[in-house]
């Protein structure tokens, strides 16, 4: 590991679940084997008395755009979150990028150029929600469960013009920024869980 290494975790956002708790622990062992680390996000999170060794992070630096970002927009912070990471890969030149999502084209054409080591970590595959426009193209039963499973859990984007318009946006989106291959310049894929884990072998082909 070279001197002095720096560790980029993001993109927070401003609604704290579960994807929020892994990304301060991936921080802190960051930080206690020897990165600085730097937290990107649309606005600043709030570490204090958020989770237990919280206080391991108070020297490090934190890169956002705004000082307060909507969580009515909570999906959508996922994906305007990672051009946060994209700007302060542009700018700190790291080590390590840590995400926990497919990431964008942005980040993954700053890793083919610059080199640093890249980790997906994902909570739930947001591509999958791309997928259900296509389900029957899929011969596999276990993807066409998998997009039965993502409308089920969108359903409230359908009950008024205004989810409605919020989701198609949201697709709209998630679709210009993906990569293709999310994993191809991937050093490591980490999920939550072996139903996560099947979905991306289904879709990808990658072993987390």
């Amino acid at each position: 590991m070279v001197n002095d290494p720096r560790a980029i975790v993001g993109p927070f956002t401003t609604i704290i679940g579960g994807a929020e708790v892994v990304k301060i622990w991936a921080s802190i062992v960051l930080n206690r084997v020897g990165y600085r680390v730097l937290l990107a996000g649309l606005a600043p999170i709030r570490l204090g008395g958020f989770i237990t060794g919280v206080q391991d992070l108070s020297d490090v630096e934190v890169y956002s755009l705004f000082k307060w970002f909507p969580q009515v927009f909570g999906l959508y912070q996922v994906q305007l979150g990672n051009i946060v990471v994209e700007k302060a890969v542009k700018h700190h030149r790291p080590d390590l990028v840590f995400i926990d999502n497919e990431g964008s084209k942005g980040i993954d054409e700053l890793k083919r150029v610059i080199g640093f080591k890249l980790v997906k970590y994902i909570h739930f595959p947001h591509s999958i929600y791309v997928a259900t426009r296509n389900c029957s193209s899929f011969k596999s039963r276990k993807i066409e469960s998998y997009c039965r499973d993502a409308v089920s859990y969108s359903r409230k984007y359908f009950s008024t013009i205004f989810w409605n318009a919020y989701w198609a946006i949201y697709l709209k989106l998630l679709e210009a920024s993906i990569p293709e291959d999310p994993f191809l310049y991937t050093d490591l894929v980490i999920t939550n869980s072996e139903y996560t884990g099947d979905i991306l072998r289904e879709l990808y082909g990658v072993e987390p």
